[in-house]
This record gives C-alpha cells, sequence and structure tokens, in this order.
C-alpha cells in the first residue's frame, strides 16, 4: 500500500513580496518499497497559476519534523498556464524502514499582483505516481492545501485600544516614550515609528523619524522605547505610528510633550558619568551636603570624588591605604575597613585628609557607624564592636561571630542586620559593646542587606537574587517573595532609591524592582553597567562602585 496524509500551515495573508511561504508537509507511508516520481498540483480559484513564481519540494532529512538549513532540497516544479503544477522525474524512496517520509511545500508568491483566494490540490490518484505503479487509494483524494489568501495589501494597521502614544516621561538628556498595541490582519507584524521635533504644529512629513523601533514591555502600557541623543530643558513634541510589513502605516496624528532633565526613570537608568579609579572600586558612600561620594578602591586607597557636577566628576583628595574594602560616613569623619584593620578619617583636615586612629582588625570587610560605635567585619567570621566617642582614641570590644565574609550592615531601632556568606544574621544592640545574635535566617551567600518601607531586602551572591522578608519580629523574619536576576552573573549591592530596589549583579549591571506588592517583586528596568559591587545615593543620583570601572554615576 502507500498512503499520504498532509497537514497544511497557515502563512496569513501572503502579500506581493511574500516569498518562502511554508503552505504545508505531505507524510508519505507504504508498505513495501516504492518510488515516487511525479507529483500534480492543481491551482483552484481566482489566482492564475502564473502569479506562483515557484514551488519546492523539501525533504526532512533528519526527521526533526521542521523545514530547516538541515533539509533537502529535492525539486522545483514546472509551472504552466493550464493551473497545472508539476513535479517530474523525482525518484524519491519511500519504504517501510524509512514511513513516514516527510517532505515540505514550500512557494514563491513574489509575483503576486491581484486579490485572490487559491488552493493547491492533489485532484486524482493519478496526481501522485510511482515507478513501480503503486497507486493511493483513489477515495482518499482530493488532499488540498489551503484556500490562502493573496493580494496587495492597502489597508493600514489599526489601534486595539488606544491610538499612538499615552505617555511620556523626561529623563536626562533623553524621554521615555510608552504607547499600547496595534494590530494588523493582512501582513503582520506590525512595527512602530517614532516621531519627534521641537516645532509646532506637528509636521510629521518634516519631523523627525525612527523606524521600526526595538520596543519592549512598558509595565502599565504595553509597549515602550527611550529616545536618546536629546537636549535637557528643551521641550519636544513626540508621536507614534504603526506600521505593518506592507509597508501601510496609519496615520494618527496625537503627540504628546516632554522636557528632559535629570530626573531619574527606574524603565530606564542612565549612566551619567564615571571616574576611572586607580584599582578596583568596591564600595561607596555618599555626603550629599558637600557634594562629594568616598570611595574604597580595593588597591588605590580611600578616594574623595567631587560630585558638584555629576556629569564631571573630579578627584578632591584621597588617603593612602591597603585593600579598602568597605566605607562609612557619619556626616563628620569617614570608617574605612582595611587590610591591617578600620581607619578613622577626617575628610576636611587643613590640607589633606588626615587618619586619625586605626582599630587592628586583620582583613576588614565593612563597615557601619551607629551613633558612636562602628561596627566592623572580617572576610572571617568576625564582628568587632568599636566605641567612637574619640574618633582619636578608638576603644575594641570582644568580637562576636558574624558568619563568614560580613559584606554589608545595616542599623533600625536597635538591631543590626548583617549580610554573610554563612546566613544573614540579625543581632540586638540593647548593649552596644556585645551584639547579640536573635536570627540567622535565609539562604547562604547573602551579599547586601537593606531596610526600606518595611521590608527587609537581602542579595544573594550565588542565587542572584533579592528577596524580601517580614522582620516585625527580628528574631524570626518571614520570606516574602524573591526575583531572581535573568541576566547577571552573582547577586552583588542593593540599593533603595525613588521607591525601588536597584539590585546590583556582577558582570552585568543593575535591575530595578518594583516592590510595591511585597509578595510580586517584579523587574521594571535595567542598565548594563560591568556590575556594582557596592552603592550608596545622595538622593538625587546613584553612585556605583564598579570595580576596575571605577565609580559610575547612574540618573
Amino acid at each position: 500500500f502507500l498512503d499520504l496524509v498532509i497537514t497544511q500551515n497557515d502563512p496569513g495573508f501572503i502579500h506581493l513580496g511574500g516569498n518562502d511561504k511554508l503552505l504545508g508537509w505531505l507524510d508519505f507511508s507504504s508498505g513495501m518499497l516504492v518510488h515516487i516520481n511525479e507529483l500534480i498540483f492543481n491551482v483552484q480559484g481566482a489566482m492564475p497559476a502564473g502569479k506562483i513564481v515557484n514551488l519546492e519540494l523539501w525533504k526532512d532529512t533528519y526527521g526533526n519534523g521542521s523545514l530547516d538549513g538541515l533539509d533537502e532540497h529535492v525539486a522545483d516544479a514546472v509551472l504552466n498556464n493550464t493551473n497545472r503544477i508539476v513535479f517530474s522525474n523525482i525518484y524519491e524512496e519511500i519504504n517501510t524502514n524509512l514511513s513516514p517520509v516527510r517532505y515540505f511545500l514550500r512557494a514563491d508568491m513574489s509575483g503576486i499582483d491581484v486579490d485572490a483566494t487559491f488552493s493547491l490540490l492533489l485532484s486524482s490518484y493519478k496526481d501522485v505516481a510511482t515507478v513501480e505503479g503503486i497507486e493511493i487509494p483513489y477515495g482518499n483524494f482530493p488532499y488540498e492545501f489551503g484556500p490562502y489568501e493573496v493580494g496587495v495589501d492597502i489597508l493600514d494597521p489599526t489601534w486595539d485600544d488606544t491610538a499612538g502614544v499615552q505617555e511620556l516621561t523626561g529623563r536626562y538628556e533623553s524621554a521615555g516614550i510608552f504607547w499600547n498595541n496595534a494590530s494588523d490582519t493582512q501582513t503582520p507584524p506590525v512595527d512602530y515609528n517614532v516621531y519627534w521635533t521641537t516645532e509646532l504644529p506637528f509636521d510629521f512629513d518634516t519631523a523627525n523619524v525612527e523606524t521600526d523601533v526595538g520596543f519592549w514591555g512598558g509595565g502599565a502600557y504595553e509597549h515602550r522605547w527611550a529616545l536618546g541623543g536629546l537636549d535637557n530643558g528643551q521641550e519636544y513634541f513626540i508621536a507614534v505610528r504603526a506600521v505593518d510589513q506592507a509597508g501601510n502605516e496609519e496615520d494618527n496624528e496625537n503627540y504628546l510633550s516632554v522636557i528632559p532633565d535629570t530626573v531619574p526613570d527606574p524603565y530606564w537608568p542612565q549612566e551619567v558619568a564615571t571616574y576611572d579609579t586607580e584599582g578596583d572600586a568596591v564600595d561607596v558612600r555618599a555626603d550629599g551636603v558637600n557634594h562629594r561620594v568616598f570611595v574604597a578602591d580595593n588597591n588605590g586607597g580611600l578616594l574623595i570624588i567631587d560630585v558638584s557636577d555629576p556629569a564631571d566628576p573630579l578627584l578632591a583628595g584621597s588617603i593612602e591605604a591597603g585593600n579598602v574594602r568597605g566605607v562609612d560616613y557619619d556626616g563628620t569623619y569617614v570608617y574605612a575597613a582595611c587590610i591591617d584593620g578600620m581607619k578613622i578619617i577626617d575628610p576636611d583636615a587643613a590640607g589633606d585628609p588626615e587618619v586619625l586612629s586605626t582599630v587592628s582588625f586583620a582583613n576588614s570587610r565593612d563597615v557601619l557607624v551607629v551613633g558612636t560605635w562602628a561596627y566592623v567585619t572580617n572576610i572571617d567570621t568576625s564582628l568587632l564592636p568599636v566605641d567612637v566617642t574619640d574618633p582619636v582614641n578608638p576603644v575594641t570590644y570582644d568580637v562576636v561571630t558574624s558568619g563568614d565574609d560580613g559584606f554589608e550592615l545595616f542599623h533600625l531601632d536597635g538591631y543590626l542586620y548583617v549580610a554573610s556568606f554563612g546566613h544573614p544574621r540579625i543581632f540586638d544592640l540593647a548593649d552596644p559593646s556585645a551584639p547579640v545574635e536573635v536570627a540567622n535566617f535565609g539562604a547562604t551567600q547573602g551579599h547586601d542587606v537593606n531596610i526600606v518601607d518595611g521590608i527587609l531586602f537581602v542579595t544573594y551572591w550565588n542565587d542572584r537574587k533579592v528577596s524580601g522578608y517580614d522582620y516585625t519580629d527580628p528574631s524570626a523574619p518571614v520570606f516574602l517573595d524573591d526575583r531572581k536576576s535573568n541576566s547577571g552573573y552573582r547577586g552583588s549591592n542593593g540599593l533603595p532609591f525613588n521607591g525601588y530596589i536597584y539590585f546590583g549583579t556582577q558582570s552585568w549591571g543593575i535591575e530595578v524592582i518594583d516592590y510595591s506588592d511585597p509578595y510580586d517583586l517584579i523587574e521594571v528596568g535595567q542598565i548594563r553597567t560591568k556590575g556594582p559591587d557596592g552603592m550608596d545615593t545622595d538622593g538625587s543620583y546613584i553612585y556605583s562602585a564598579e570595580n576596575g570601572d571605577g565609580l559610575k554615576i547612574i540618573l
């Protein structure tokens, strides 16, 4: 016997220029060795066969079921003026061991210049011929590919709901553009063109245009895109139009205005400037009052960077120190965690910054100042309390266990939160000289810890995620939700900024997490950087310590 099962593919509306359209596939089965040597397709419908430039037969050589670069081109059909399309002089083997054998039918419709509906039919048993004379049962015919709609698309796309641009947000030298979806039934998918000008009335013929913009999900809107290269303080008028694959652009005339400025936008964080530090920048603290930041540079000491002009950061001073890994600032003094211990520094000493004292504590990792106390971690398992009432003569107390590598610390309402590689830990500071551990929670390899809007956030290194906890009872934090990076290599720092968590990932950058629903953390934006090891903010800008890439200023 010889049997045939066809499956047709829907290529949608086939427009002028529609070549390489997969019409479907033919699966031949046989209980004996046969060779197919001819297939005759009959064109049925209003479109003459002459509009089909070519019809191709491809064999599914590796049996993966899809038409791809691995398949064998079997034959091109001969087209005539009698609406018959013939594959002849082919020699395709079908036998029991190979059954079923799949062949793809692909058409070049680039000759279309009329609107029509057509089908391709194997009309009778005579349309499938074999060398051996074996026939498919006549009762199985006809086999039909189609009907297919072809023609010249002259219809514009239509908006599903709202037409054109819906919202603009001013950003640093750019604008965020939001709009909803448009559709096209004949030649999808729909692309979008963005027009902009500084003059009214809005003239689409003379306005600047960016075609086929690479949009993506827009949060409250279905699409968004960032238009860069704009001037801060200049008013721009922006419109969005939809266009289909046939080049038909709809003609909505809606536009909105925006003035780019130094406004942070969580959907599109933007790098404002970079300061290339001498070594590896690993931590940073901002002094917003004096428009400067303090950078822990692992090989270059402690740096003081003037950021009064965020677009042009300048070195304002430095302290030589070995392997500075952490830094804090209490409004008067800078505290630096170094390889030999914690240094207390007067950044405003006459002349150059001055080291007032050093607390010996090998391989210090980070430091946090709480009132007149400083708490220092190291790369081992120790947490050191230091009374810094007199910064020239600090007093140390007994260390307590903090877990391996206490990376970052946070304080709130008498409790010290430590992100360590063992597990995040919480200490009661009722006696500031003797922290008492009250909780050991979460996953291993904690890297940073913050509290904002009643939520405790911890970032994790290996799991490359940020997790939220209810810390109402500090002795028993309750997990709420986490967000795993879809791009980063390791989870590093976390920074609350303007109602979002900016989550740093090693070897990638910063991802912006919306925590308005603490049980459903979602990413709304990101910026590609080297990847921060530490971040801070003065409320206006983010300062990111980016290892070998130095200090980055982000808006």
